[in-house]
């Protein structure tokens, strides 16, 4: 009997000691639960009013809003009259890697306002792992339901030519049809999503599980020497798959194709390269209709003030876009916008 005592008391002091960690953790800001749940209509989305840190590359302190996006948020009517642009990408343009006032939407407002003399506001509807088939979808379903006078879609060649396709197990994609493009919506039966949901309500409330999970992702990338040993760990950490530069060996392909004829049939949408992208993908994209801005340009010149846009000094990593490259691409996209002379 005091061995069932024992047992019993030792476990239940475990879980109390397990729940104060837990708070603590919330509460001093080093972890957070995790900040979406899986939605059967369009993936992981975010919890409302809800904030949640981040360390990757580096710090990252935010919140969403009641409208389920990300930082101050705005209603789906437009009752005030403000340009409004809406944001739709993957990672790097999510900046879960910078504070809200650091992020590049904040410097297009007030470049944008500045130039145009009237109230603008950037949407960030960017959801990690995208490519161009759940962007497209994601875009048609959920953000265009907000009023908006232009939307920026950031594709890379890893987005044109999918091949990681993560997308297709926790988000709806866009499929050619045809002529028409419909919505794929099969990533309800995947084993990611049935697991996403399993674990919701655990990880959606607690602190602990959360951290373990990210552990386990930093082991599964080979970085957990890196977050240890720290400077002491040998070797540079690697690059995202999104600098690599692409042969363009191959034709861009059918899906893609479509999903690009139909983006630029809607004078609202804009393609914007994120990295290299093949020059035959280019040439296809050019003769679909289709005009992208380039930022690879704001990449080279920061290049050549000494400035690597993907380096992190504070930490050495390499990865997301740094805070310098914040600035120049919010810059470069505000200028593209007004020399195009066609926002209104």
């Amino acid at each position: 009997m005091r061995l069932v005592v024992g047992i019993v008391v030792f476990l239940l002091s475990g879980l109390a000691t397990g729940l104060v960690v837990d708070a603590y953790l919330q509460v001093a800001e080093i972890q957070s639960p995790l900040e979406t749940y899986a939605d059967r209509d369009f993936g992981p989305l975010y919890h409302a009013d809800r904030s949640f840190s981040r360390f990757n590359e580096s710090f990252f302190l935010g919140s969403t809003n009641e409208w389920r996006t990300l930082g101050e948020g705005r209603p789906e009517r437009n009752g005030n009259g403000e340009l409004r642009i809406l944001l739709v990408g993957d990672s790097f343009v999510l900046g879960h890697t910078v504070l809200e006032r650091h992020h590049f939407k904040n410097v297009m407002e007030a470049d944008l306002e500045a130039a145009l003399g009237r109230d603008v506001v950037v949407l960030n509807f960017a959801r990690p792992d995208f490519n161009l088939w759940n962007m497209h979808r994601y875009y048609r379903d959920f953000a265009s339901r907000w009023d908006h006078d232009r939307a920026l879609l950031f594709v890379g060649e890893p987005d044109l030519v999918p091949s990681r396709q993560v997308g297709t197990e926790l988000y709806p994609i866009s499929l050619a049809d045809g002529d028409s493009v419909v919505a794929d919506y099969s990533f309800r039966e995947s084993a990611s999503f049935a697991r996403a949901k399993r674990l919701e309500p655990v990880l959606s409330r607690l602190a602990v599980p959360r951290l373990m999970f990210n552990l386990y992702k930093v082991g599964l990338r080979g970085e957990l020497p890196r977050v240890v040993l720290g400077k002491l760990a040998p070797g540079p950490s690697a690059p995202p798959a999104e600098l690599g530069r692409a042969d363009g060996t191959e034709p861009l392909p059918d899906n893609s194709q479509a999903l690009v004829r139909d983006l630029a049939a809607d004078p609202r949408v804009t393609l914007v390269y994120t990295g290299p992208v093949a020059p035959r993908h280019k040439e296809t994209v050019s003769s679909l209709g289709a005009s992208p801005l380039d930022l690879e340009p704001v990449f080279d010149r920061l290049r050549a003030e000494g400035v690597d846009p993907y380096l992190w000094p504070v930490t050495g990593k390499r990865g997301h876009w740094n805070h310098r490259t914040h600035v120049a691409v919010g810059h470069a996209l505000a200028a593209d916008l007004t020399a195009a002379g066609d926002l209104p």
